[in-house]
């Protein structure tokens, strides 16, 4: 009986990662194809076009006010979802090394209170 509840037990957690890379795969799909609710035309693609990795505070600044334009955050989340990787954690990692230099980092405070 306890050899069955562990064999369920694992095909669970199993199918819970097919499944999650499944969505990932699909929102990923989802991002690369031609968009229908932006039309875009033929402007610059701004996500490439972007100065990565932001150096300075006031960089920071500027990308939050561009971010309000709903286009422009488009193409950043379409550019961000290519830059996923295994787990989460490497995810995160992978995409702010990216988008910021350690300096900038290091004046922010990522639990929610300040250094």
């Amino acid at each position: 009986m306890n050899k069955m509840y562990r064999i369920v037990v694992s095909l669970k957690y199993d199918l819970k990662e097919i499944l999650s890379k499944i969505d990932r795969l699909e929102n990923q799909g989802k991002y690369k194809n031609h968009d229908d609710e932006f039309e875009l035309g033929n402007q610059s693609d701004d996500a490439v076009l972007w100065n990565f990795p932001i150096t300075t505070v006031d960089e920071v600044l500027l990308f939050d006010k561009k971010l309000q334009d709903k286009t422009f955050r488009f193409k950043i989340v379409k550019y961000l979802c290519m830059l996923v990787r295994t787990s989460l954690s490497e995810t995160v990692r992978h995409i702010l090394s990216r988008m910021f230099i350690n300096s900038v980092l290091s004046q922010y405070s990522f639990v929610g209170q300040k250094k």
